[in-house]
């Protein structure tokens, strides 16, 4: 913050604070970004929802859901609204920690809250429980999100394409790889989307498949 200061920069817009959060949190350097939020603060600078998603987001890649769910109750004692971010990060992180109960409590207090389960809501989900080994409830998943109206993205058909294969279910893998065909996206545009997927994941570089 001071180096700011000294190249002429005034960090007097939340703006500036929450670009520095997040890079803090892209280094994993959570004790930092709390840091930066804590100097807002004290300069008179309002956290908003993007200063409190990203810290939420950086205490689930830590793992630790505790902190997470801190912030989003500091998020609304201050009164700014959690939106589908936060709720869909919570969920994210609770999925990864192993406990659907409590991933599928965040979704259903999103609804509460008058919110409207997404793509990334109902594929966070069915990912969860494709994980567990629990295809009649990734299932139900789905059709939930028929049900709302949710059209299924790629990554929709992705997750449900390898949780098959990993539950040996090959017949219901070809199944749904013949329902992205006729949904209208081809082969060639599954490949790019698992190969950006793949490289946004290990930042390769553009070499080929």
């Amino acid at each position: 913050m001071e180096e700011l200061v000294a190249n002429g920069v005034t960090p007097n817009e939340v703006t500036t604070f929450n670009m520095l959060a997040y890079g803090w949190v892209q280094k994993g350097d959570m004790a930092r970004a709390q840091g930066v939020v804590e100097s807002m603060v004290a300069k008179g600078v309002r956290p908003n929802r993007v200063t409190f998603n990203t810290l939420v987001d950086g205490w689930v890649k830590r793992g630790d859901m505790a902190r997470a769910e801190g912030v989003v109750e500091a998020m609304i004692e201050r009164g700014v609204k959690p939106n589908k971010v936060t709720f869909n990060t919570l969920a994210d992180g609770w999925v990864k920690a192993g406990d659907m109960n409590r991933a599928q409590g965040v979704v259903d207090s999103m609804v509460e809250k008058g919110l409207t389960p997404d793509a990334v809501t109902f594929n966070t989900l069915m990912d969860g429980w494709l994980k567990k080994g629990a295809m009649d409830r990734a299932q139900s998943v789905v059709d939930a999100m028929v049900d709302k109206d949710v059209a299924p993205d790629l990554v929709t058909y992705e997750t449900l394409i390898f949780g098959n294969m990993k539950l040996r279910n090959i017949e219901a893998a070809l199944g749904v790889f013949g329902s992205l065909r006729r949904a209208g996206i081809s082969p060639v545009t599954y490949v790019a989307h698992r190969r950006h997927r793949h490289c946004h994941a290990t930042q390769c570089s553009h070499t080929p498949l």
